[in-house]
């Protein structure tokens, strides 16, 4: 397996949705078996259940609600992603396996390196994944931790239950508030499940935009080498050519059509990657970026009403930093692949080609014609998913906050 993904690959592993290729030793395979087992069926199908029955207890108070909405979609969303996962995880991993396989058929020369283009995508992803994952992991201790500080400062009559509110909202058929190791349990209980989305929503997402990365450097490599086609082919040819030659000898000529195919080849299964993962996220990522909008703004508006000094409001701050880098990282990513894809035409007609003969320049109209429509990836084929995308969405999230806090301040 390719080592670009390999932060990638772990964070799925550290969600427990991992699955072991087949030549895995059966030990490893139990191991892994019992693990995914024991993460999708405590997060999947209890917690998120006990938050969405929960609702019904928070339509009293709109701070409350608004809260557990937040995390309810935000969770049942996770759960969507996994079946996804598990339904394509064969394709997705084919779709892997190919773009490694096309991305180390180039020799080098002296403007052209695959592997450090393919390595600078790599560090430029990891440290993406790695700020995402982060932010992630602290939404999950922030709120929970604030919650155990919280109640150790607590003086609790003998007798009384405790006064105070868990981190999440969830359904716990028992008396969490009888006492302080009680209530630290129940946090424990909310923290695991919570935790384990982080890296479940942080490992799915993270390995999209992972190969929208790789699909990126892809194209950068096929303008490297589109540009320095004729070169390169001299050079494995051995030829010593006069810079000021008008044509090509016959061995140059054949030696750059076989290029030129192969590399309208190795593009040409970019493009089939693309529109397949087009079919399988786009619908995905349409219903994440609905529900990033109503989270958004539901953030802002929870954060206004917190005093800045509580820890409350660290916690909520933490969050609605981690949805906006989720965000953020499919636009990015996104934008990357249409701005390299944008870019081969001008990459073809820079190349060496005044010397070449009629059918190769006549290829390399063809090519250059058919990429004046850049590759898009679309959210739900409405919109493309783009810088400009990102900052449309935060603008709409913000201006629903101001609707949601009119709303309360009329109330």
């Amino acid at each position: 397996m390719d080592n670009f993904f390999d932060v990638n690959f772990t964070m799925l592993k550290m969600a427990g949705i991992w699955i072991p290729e087949t030549k895995t030793k059966l030990s490893i395979k139990l191991m892994y078996l019992v693990c995914n087992t024991l993460c999708i069926s405590y997060s999947c199908l209890i917690f998120c259940p006990s938050e969405l029955v929960y609702l019904a207890n928070t339509f009293s108070n709109l701070e409350d609600l608004v809260k557990n909405v937040n995390m309810a979609i935000t969770h049942l969303l996770a759960n969507i992603k996994v079946c996804l996962w598990f339904y394509y995880r064969k394709e997705i991993i084919g779709i892997i396996e190919t773009l490694g396989t096309y991305g180390r058929r180039y020799e080098s020369s002296a403007n052209f390196r695959a592997e450090e283009i393919v390595q600078k995508a790599k560090k430029f992803k990891d440290t993406f994944s790695i700020l995402l994952l982060t932010f992630g992991i602290f939404t999950a201790i922030s709120s929970c931790l604030a919650c155990f500080l919280g109640i150790l400062g607590m003086e609790i009559p003998e007798g009384k239950d405790i006064d105070f509110k868990l981190p999440y909202f969830s359904y716990i058929p028992c008396n969490y508030r009888a006492s302080k190791f009680t209530f630290s349990a129940a946090i424990w209980y909310q923290f695991l499940p919570v935790f384990n989305f982080a890296c479940i929503i942080i490992g799915f997402d993270t390995l999209y935009t992972a190969i929208l990365a790789y699909v990126s450097a892809q194209l950068d490599i096929i303008q490297r080498a589109f540009s320095t086609i004729r070169p390169r082919c001299i050079a494995r040819l051995g030829l010593e050519l006069p810079t000021d030659i008008l044509k090509d000898p016959p061995l140059l000529m054949e030696e750059m059509h076989k290029e030129m195919n192969k590399i309208v080849n190795h593009l040409q299964v970019l493009l089939d990657i693309c529109r397949r993962l087009e079919e399988i996220f786009t619908n995905v990522i349409l219903v994440q970026v609905m529900v990033s909008l109503i989270v958004l703004c539901t953030c802002i508006f929870l954060v206004s009403l917190l005093p800045v000094t509580s820890l409350n409001f660290v916690a909520e701050m933490i969050y609605l930093i981690a949805i906006e880098c989720q965000l953020l990282i499919y636009c990015v990513f996104g934008n990357k692949v249409t701005v390299s894809s944008s870019n081969i035409s001008n990459s073809i007609y820079n190349g060496d080609w005044y010397s070449t003969s009629t059918s190769f320049k006549r290829s390399m109209l063809i090519t250059m014609t058919r990429m004046q429509r850049p590759i898009y990836f679309t959210i739900g084929k409405f919109t493309p998913l783009t810088l400009s995308t990102f900052l449309t969405i935060s603008r709409a999230s913000y201006s629903f906050f101001a609707v949601l806090k009119n709303s309360d301040l009329s109330n």
